[in-house]
């Protein structure tokens, strides 16, 4: 029961390196389509479809890059929650191997201490 402590400190880092890691994360984005448009020059060759073909490529595009920045917001708000809910779980889980109970941190170091010297003298 003295290495409850140890846990509580590992599940502190641990908790810490994910808060870390999603707020990292939460950084990341996709970047948008951007398109390009060349004029070929068609004159009066172009028919009706060649006009019709580059309209609906033009709002398929914008609302392709739409979805894009919606996507990417809801991913760095769902990234950022995350985060803070680890960081929390790391700071609770970083008091509960420091409040004095039966065992605390400092019991479980005098343990592990004991355990090495005892080790090293047999």
């Amino acid at each position: 029961m003295k290495l409850i402590p140890a846990i509580w400190l590992c599940f502190s880092i641990i908790f810490g390196c994910l808060g870390w890691y999603h707020y990292k994360q939460s950084k990341t984005v996709l970047s948008t389509f951007q398109w390009e448009r060349k004029e070929y020059g068609f004159g009066s060759h172009a028919s009706d479809d060649t006009f019709e073909i580059g309209y609906n490529l033009k709002r398929f595009f914008a609302q392709w890059n739409k979805y894009i920045d919606q996507y990417n917001q809801a991913t760095s708000d769902i990234n950022i929650a995350a985060a803070i809910g680890y960081v929390t779980s790391s700071v609770i889980a970083l008091l509960s191997a420091f409040i004095p109970g039966p065992y605390n941190l400092i019991d479980t170091m005098k343990y592990f201490f004991k355990k090495k010297t005892q080790g090293a003298v047999a």
